[in-house]
């Protein structure tokens, strides 16, 4: 196999470990808000739980790193993403809103007894939901 046909195959590994190398577009910025909102709401929905002392600390304990975990990979998936100049302002935004989503669940997740906690961690996921809410509503 000559050298060019190597370097082909490297650049083709690369891409496809990658996710492909089309850049990041709006739909897909759209589907990550979407993810992220989704995993925010149940987020809170499972914090008021623990707020109404109404579930076991086990579940919570894996629902909460599970969500937990995956906004971390929205915020990594936008940190890598190739955006339009345009979006940048938006993805910056997002990314930030992903890690404190990511937190408030860890917090839930560390504390899943702590109802009072709880429902801090449920209101400030109903501020990030709606602040969510604010950059798709911008697009």
């Amino acid at each position: 196999m000559g050298a060019r046909a190597r370097i082909g195959l490297v650049l083709l590994f690369v891409c496809l470990g990658l996710g492909g190398c089309d850049p990041f577009n709006r739909d897909e910025f759209k589907h990550e808000l979407d993810t992220l909102h989704s995993v925010s709401a149940e987020g809170g929905l499972l914090a008021g739980e623990v707020a109404k002392e109404d579930t076991r600390t086990a579940f919570v304990r894996v629902q909460a790193g599970h969500l937990a975990e995956t906004a971390d990979a929205r915020a990594e998936k936008l940190t890598d993403a190739d955006a339009p100049a345009d979006l940048g302002p938006q993805v910056d935004e997002t990314i930030s809103l992903a890690e404190a989503i990511a937190s408030q669940l860890q917090d839930l997740e560390f504390s899943p007894g702590d109802a009072a906690r709880a429902t801090e961690v449920q209101n400030k996921l109903r501020d990030l939901t709606g602040a969510i809410d604010q950059v798709e509503a911008g697009l």
